[in-house]
């Protein structure tokens, strides 16, 4: 097998060499991602948002956070859970189509809609870990619709925390149950049952599983920064590949005799 011999190799010098000969084009092509950036700019409509903050508050000592958090995400884009608080709350106009329109916030997201409802977790070393729900919208009056899905998430909580008290009721009566079959009762056992016990009194006071923040005012988070600094790699990229894919060309069409 034949090695390739050096003139095939392309040194890193030759590289660079071939790139600044092929600057014009690379300008030339970051410059038209730059004006397409600058126009989609111009007349896409900035967007808004509005954040609503929930943290766990009070739950039974065998309820884990992140299970609060699942139970909360599937009730609050689950339909019938909608409608059944929509029926005791005419004056609502939300839609469930601004709810059910979701996406986790693990990636960046482009949508056309005009409405939009997310969720993510607030990684915050000061206050602790919060999970937040984002309205989003290109419209300025998404306050009235934020501060309907605040009332739905409090209607949430409500359901949320009855479910917990029950819960932690029937592992009370399971618990009594047992100590009329068994004689020895362990300090486990015993600490259990007062921690069960507490929290159904702190619960029957009105201890809620949740904390509820009000929404925040609505801000602009449309970043022109971020788009045209996009612009600029997605033109210099595409410029490099033109460039290296032209010299390429003319490098082929010299090796073989071809006219330039």
């Amino acid at each position: 097998m034949t090695e390739p011999s050096q003139a095939d190799e392309i040194s890193l010098f030759e590289l660079c060499e071939i790139l600044w000969e092929g600057k014009w084009w690379l300008a030339s092509f970051v410059a038209l991602a730059l004006f397409s950036a600058g126009v989609f700019l111009l007349y896409k409509d900035p967007v808004h948002e509005s954040r609503l903050f929930y943290t766990v508050q009070k739950l039974p000592y065998f309820i884990e956070d992140n299970e609060v958090y699942t139970d909360f995400k599937q009730m609050l884009f689950n339909e019938n859970t909608y409608n059944d608080w929509k029926k005791t709350n005419s004056e609502i106009t939300m839609p469930f189509e601004y709810i059910n329109l979701t996406e986790m916030l693990e990636s960046f997201t482009i949508t056309k809609e005009e409405q939009l409802v997310t969720l993510g977790m607030d990684k915050d070393h000061l206050k602790g870990d919060r999970a937040f729900v984002v309205v989003k919208s290109v419209k300025l009056d998404i306050l009235p619709t934020a501060d309907y899905l605040y009332l739905y998430m409090r209607h949430i909580n409500t359901l949320l925390t009855a479910r917990y008290l029950q819960t932690a009721k029937d592992a009370l009566v399971i618990i009594e149950t047992r100590f009329k079959d068994y004689s020895a009762i362990n300090d486990s056992v015993v600490n259990n049952t007062l921690e069960i016990d507490r929290y159904i009194k702190s619960a029957e006071e009105g201890a809620e599983a949740l904390t509820i923040d009000r929404p925040t005012r609505p801000k602009q988070v449309t970043s022109s920064a971020k788009v045209l600094v996009l612009a600029v790699i997605a033109g210099g990229i595409i410029g490099i590949f033109y460039v290296f894919l032209r010299s390429a060309i003319r490098r082929y069409k010299a090796e073989t005799g071809m006219v330039a």
